[in-house]
Formats: structure tokens, C-alpha cells, sequence
């Protein structure tokens, strides 16, 4: 009962909502609907070719975007995001399920914990890549271990499909499961020689020769992505507070404060799972098939405590990202060495409880933000077509502070329906998506000035951006514009631009939207 309320808990939350918001989603809905307009060769697409360029070297983070770009053939945008939203649902969900069975034995094990690590703060931010790379994670595991138990050719292809999949969708995630598999081989074989009158180096020699056979395409792509990033830059150090953020589930926290108790108790209950687990283990020494599990928990908890945030020279968000796959694999643990089951049975109840609570708690938040959304795009009609938009937010943050900040790309959503450039499009800028910015209107390259647009208040540079790109903006769009911003010297500059250069002409019924249209040249 409590695994199918979860499970739709999750699709009310993603479908009852007609926005379903977060901090990059709008981003990525659009760039994904530009490369729609070019891939079909439409009547927008020499637009478009003006200012950006496709990439030609296939990358990590490309999944997402080729999947809403080929769901744009079928639907809208705002549908192929939930359409996506739902593929990951199940992708999650199923991946986990397989997984958890096969490393119980098949024997009954309850699923509903998974669901505490569904929605988190890689989908609150809308990083659709790694939340992909999270449920393909469980996928690839589950295709090794098949091969595992029975080799052959047809999964020994699955696997490496599951595994081309989860490159192009996330690298870090790419790196963990060729990890987890290389370890799961080394156990599976240490148990399993006797069994299979096969010495362990042979079995090794197998399973692993075939892994690296699958991996090795990818080493130099993923040595060129790297390269490009600014090459692999670590200070390891430790960060013991993690701990205390790891029992919180501190990541899994999606919109509101109210969540922070359910997920302080869901973290708990699973604490306790892997202390029994752990226990089990002490009593029982021998090696089993599937006590690699426990070298990869040691390898991606130590990741966890001692490296930065910092990675490529950059800030990665190396933290959170650890923390989610750690609960899973720690689940995933208690799972291969599991407590007796009435442990299990509460532990579950006490999951699934804290799931429930916590979709009330998002999908309430959802709607109200939602609900903004629709007043923010209500300027829509006053925007014609073929044009440039620089979208000017004051409150990023709005409906859900200190959180996440869902309004951050939220006017990017303009961009679905009808051709508009819009200059805040950062995916452009950072080379691992598949567009890029054309360097002469490059706005990154002119328009950006101080802290950016990303930060309120915003700083920008229309004049300049002109002068570079040889094109006229058309458009500025303030979100929840407050005088007391003039107060910024930052900021100032950008204010007179706007109102020497622009007039107002539009302001939603609650005030929050300004549009601005661009004088009319004499």
C-alpha cells in the first residue's frame, strides 16, 4: 500500500502543477526546444543560426536535451518536461526495484525507501542530467550483475547500452558505476570460484576484460570533456560536518523548511538500517558475491568527507550530488547483507510515512509557485516573435527562500511557444550542452558585467552588448523589481539604460512583471 500511494504522490506531484518549476528546468526546456527548431529544420531555424552554434563532439550532460527535443516532435515543452519528469520516475523506480531484489536474493524486500531519495535537491535545481545518471545508476549495476551471473552476448550488449546511456547523461555518475561494477566483479569472483570450478583470476580476466572492452570508448571522451573543464583540480581535505548533513539527509530537501523534520527521521531510520546491516556483516565474515557494495560505500563515503565542492576550478556542488548516491548504495547495502525483516518492515513504514508527508509539503509549494509562474509568462502576448529578451529577476528565490531559486530561469519558459532569443541562456556559455553561443553575440562575453544577471540585483551592460553584437535587444523583463534596488551602485548604471532606452508595456495584475518594449527608432 505505502510503495503505490508513493508512487502516486510522485505523479501528482510532477502532473497537478501546471508548472512544475525548478532552478535550470526552464533552461534546459528551452535550449532543448531550439535544438528541436534546428534539428526539423523549421521555420525558426535561421533564426536561431545567427546565435548559436551546434557542438559537434558528444559530450556528458547531452541525455536530457536529446530526449525533451525528440518529445518536442509529440508535444510542447511544459509537457515534454513532465513527460521527462515521469521517464525519470520510473526509470528511478524500476532500476531500484530490480536492483534491491537481486541483491536480497529475491527474497521480499520493500522498496519504499527509495522513494525518500526521488525528488531531491538535484531535481529541485533541475539538473535533469544527474537525475537521469542517479536512476541509470541502478540500471547499469543491475545489467553487470546479470551479466555476471550468466555471460552471453546479448547482455553483455544490454549492459553497455545501459552504460553509453548513463555517459552521455552524467560523467561522475559515469565514474561510480564503472567503479561499483569493477568491485562487484572482484567479489563475485572470490565467491563464486569454487562454485563455478573456475580460478579466480580467470573469472576475473573475464568480467573485467569485458568492462573495460564497454569503458574504453569513452576514456578519450571523457578525457577531452575534462580537459576542456580546466582539468581535474582537488584540495582534499576533511569535512566532518558532512556527517551530521548525511544523518539530516540535508540534500534531500527539495522547497520548504517543513521538510527538514520528515527527512531528519527518514535519515535516522536508515542509520539504523546500516548499523543492522553492519552487524549482520560482523557475524557473518565470509566474502559474499555482493560485498563489493561495501568498498564502494568506504570509496564514495570518503569522497563524500574529504573532497571540495571545487572541482575542474569550479564551483561542482560535489557535496550533494555524493550524498544522494551514498543513501542509495547505502540502501542498496542493507539490502545484499539485510536485518531481519521485521527491521526492514519499520524501517520501511517509517520511510514511507516521511514520503507522504513530504509530498503534501512539495506539491502545496508547487502550486503556489506555479501559480507565480503563470503571472510572471502573462507578458507573453505583448512579445513578438524573432526577437531578443534580457530578463531582469529580482527574487530568485520567491515563494521558496534560502532553499532553492526556482525563478532564477523561469522567464526562459517565453521562449517555448515562439522564437526568442533570451540572454540569460547560461547552458550556452558553458560548452557541455549541445548549443553554444556564436562569439560575437556571445552575452557572456559583453552583456554580463559584475556579478551577473543570476544575482539580485542584476548587473548588465546593454550598451556594450549592442556595440559587440551588432543586434538591438528588444526586450527587458523585471521580475518583482523593487526601487530600493537603486540603491546599488551595481546596479545603477543598468536602471538608466533601461528606462532611457525602453518604455513600459506591460505590468501583470499583480504587479510583479514589468515588461519593457525598445523605443521605437526615429
Amino acid at each position: 500500500i505505502l510503495f503505490f500511494v508513493s508512487l502516486g504522490l510522485s505523479l501528482v506531484y510532477i502532473w497537478l502543477p501546471h508548472y512544475f518549476l525548478t532552478n535550470d528546468g526552464p533552461a534546459h526546456v528551452y535550449n532543448s526546444n531550439i535544438l528541436h527548431d534546428m534539428w526539423a529544420h523549421n521555420k525558426n531555424a535561421d533564426f536561431f543560426h545567427f546565435f548559436y552554434d551546434l557542438v559537434a563532439q558528444p559530450n556528458p550532460n547531452w541525455l536530457s536535451h536529446v530526449l525533451l527535443s525528440g518529445l518536442m516532435f509529440l508535444v510542447n515543452g511544459i509537457l515534454a518536461e513532465k513527460l521527462l519528469l515521469t521517464i525519470y520516475l520510473f526509470l528511478f523506480i524500476g532500476g531500484y526495484l530490480l536492483l534491491l531484489r537481486k541483491l536480497s536474493g529475491d527474497t521480499e524486500y520493500w522498496p519504499v525507501f527509495i522513494f525518500v531519495f526521488l525528488f531531491n535537491h538535484a531535481t529541485a535545481f533541475g539538473f535533469y542530467n544527474f537525475s537521469l545518471g542517479v536512476a541509470l545508476l541502478s540500471w547499469v549495476v543491475w545489467g553487470y550483475l546479470r551479466f555476471l551471473e550468466r555471460a552471453g552476448a546479448v547482455r553483455l550488449l544490454g549492459f553497455g547500452f545501459l552504460l553509453s546511456l548513463l555517459f552521455f547523461a552524467h560523467l561522475l555518475l559515469f565514474v561510480i558505476a564503472v567503479f561499483t561494477c569493477a568491485l562487484l566483479a572482484v567479489s563475485f569472483a572470490w565467491s563464486n570460484a569454487v562454485r563455478l570450478q573456475r580460478s579466480v583470476w580467470t573469472l576475473l580476466g573475464l568480467d573485467l576484460g569485458a568492462l573495460a572492452l564497454l569503458v574504453a570508448p569513452f576514456v578519450p571522451l571523457a578525457g577531452m570533456f575534462s580537459e576542456r573543464q580546466g582539468g581535474l583540480q582537488l584540495q582534499i581535505g576533511h569535512h566532518f560536518y558532512r556527517l551530521v548533513e548525511l544523518l539530516q539527509l540535508k540534500f534531500v530537501v527539495n522547497l520548504s523548511e517543513h521538510e527538514v523534520i520528515p527527512e531528519l527521521i527518514a535519515g535516522c531510520a536508515l542509520a539504523f538500517l546500516c548499523i543492522t546491516a553492519f552487524i549482520v556483516q560482523l557475524e557473518n565474515r565470509s566474502l559474499k558475491q555482493y560485498d563489493g557494495l561495501w568498498f564502494v560505500v568506504a570509496a564514495v563515503f570518503f569522497v563524500y568527507l574529504c573532497f571540495p565542492d571545487v572541482v575542474f576550478g569550479k564551483q561542482v556542488m560535489l557535496s550533494f550530488r555524493m550524498q544522494i548516491v551514498l543513501g542509495l548504495l547505502l540502501v542498496c547495502l542493507v539490502a545484499a547483507r539485510p536485518p531481519r525483516q521485521n527491521i526492514v518492515y519499520a524501517a520501511n513504514i517509517v520511510a514511507g510515512l516521511c514520503f507522504i508527508a513530504l509530498s503534501i509539503i512539495r506539491t502545496t509549494a508547487m502550486c503556489k509557485v506555479s501559480a507565480s509562474v503563470s503571472e510572471l509568462l502573462s507578458c507573453s502576448e505583448f512579445i513578438q516573435p524573432k526577437t531578443t529578451l534580457l530578463p531582469l529577476n529580482f527574487a530568485p528565490g520567491l515563494e521558496i527562500p534560502e532553499k532553492t531559486y526556482p525563478f532564477i530561469h523561469a522567464a526562459d519558459l517565453l521562449g517555448i511557444n515562439k522564437p526568442i532569443v533570451i540572454l540569460d541562456n547560461y547552458e550556452a556559455s558553458t560548452g557541455f550542452f549541445p548549443l553554444r553561443w556564436t562569439p560575437k553575440v556571445n552575452p557572456y562575453n559583453s552583456l554580463i558585467v559584475g556579478h551577473g544577471i543570476e544575482t539580485a540585483p542584476p548587473q548588465a551592460n546593454i550598451i556594450a552588448w549592442e556595440a559587440v553584437s551588432g543586434r538591438r535587444l528588444d526586450y527587458v523583463l523585471m521580475w518583482c523589481y523593487d526601487p530600493l534596488v537603486l540603491a546599488d551602485a551595481g546596479y545603477g548604471s543598468l536602471d538608466s539604460q533601461v528606462h532611457s532606452l525602453f518604455t513600459l508595456k506591460y505590468r501583470s495584475a499583480g504587479g510583479r512583471a514589468l515588461l519593457y518594449e525598445r523605443n521605437k527608432l526615429p
